[in-house]
Parts: structure tokens; C-alpha cells; sequence
């Protein structure tokens, strides 16, 4: 005969046992992550460097600025824009069409990281024609960290 008064069957005890385990769980990694990023430190410079670095490649392109490879606009652009307590380098290599992409020239600009401080990077690649012809291929990358 069956006790009608019982309140749990035996399926409802297991989905008990398994919604605490896996809250222990959940509250296990929780712990974990919070004791990892308390060790290592959350640095909110990081995404902000590199928001700086998206942004000014993509303002010196959209001006025209680093497309003529013109070292004075260039650096003074940067220079400009750049918090004072940024540094940079950038780097823009150019390809010519010869039935393949070859690396013509290469330019360089601003300073190097000697100190290998935390350094973010933002790559633009673009195009230069002449009239209706592709005449460049540059790879442009912008290095920026604080001093």
C-alpha cells in the first residue's frame, strides 16, 4: 500500500541533490574567478589604449594622412591626437602589383618600445590608386603604450 501523505518521490529528491551540486558548482568557479582577477589585477588602461590606437589609425587614415607617407604630417597628426602620456610607433609596409604583391618599401614612424612596456596594436590595411588602378597594398600597424 502507498503512504498518499508522502510529500517527495524518489525523482524529486535526485533533482534536489543535482540543483545543489550545481549551485556548489556555479559558486566554485565564481570564487575562482574572482580570486583570479584579484591576483592578477584588472587594468581598465588596457581597453582604453587600445580604443586609442583604433581610433587614430582610423582618423589619420579617413584624413588622409597616411596614405602619402609623409613623415611631418605623419608625426604631427599623432603627436596631436596622442593623450601626453601615450607614446606610439607605427609601421606601414607597401606592396607593388608585379603579378604579385612585393614589398616595395617599408616606413617607420615615431619611437620604439624599449622599456617592452604593455604595448597594443591596431592594423589598417588599405589601398592607393592611380586613377582607376591599384598602385600600393600597405599594411599600416599602430603601436601604442603608456610611459
Amino acid at each position: 500500500m502507498k503512504n498518499k501523505n508522502r510529500k517527495y518521490t524518489s525523482n524529486q529528491k535526485g533533482f534536489s541533490f543535482s540543483f545543489d551540486a550545481l549551485i556548489a558548482v556555479f559558486l566554485f568557479v565564481g570564487i575562482l574567478t574572482f580570486i583570479s582577477f584579484s591576483q592578477q589585477g584588472f587594468d581598465l588602461q588596457k581597453p582604453l589604449q587600445k580604443q586609442v590606437a583604433i581610433d587614430l589609425i582610423e582618423a589619420a587614415y579617413d584624413l588622409d594622412k597616411i596614405q602619402e607617407y609623409n613623415q611631418s604630417e605623419i608625426e604631427t597628426f599623432i603627436s596631436e591626437n596622442l593623450p601626453p602620456q601615450y607614446n606610439y610607433s607605427l609601421e606601414i609596409d607597401s606592396y607593388t602589383l608585379n603579378g604579385s604583391f612585393n614589398l616595395d618599401n617599408e616606413y617607420v614612424f615615431g619611437n620604439t618600445n624599449d622599456q617592452n612596456v604593455y604595448q597594443v596594436e591596431a592594423k589598417k590595411i588599405f589601398l592607393n590608386f592611380d586613377k582607376n588602378d591599384i598602385t600600393n597594398f600597405n599594411s599600416a600597424k599602430l603601436g601604442v603604450w603608456v610611459e
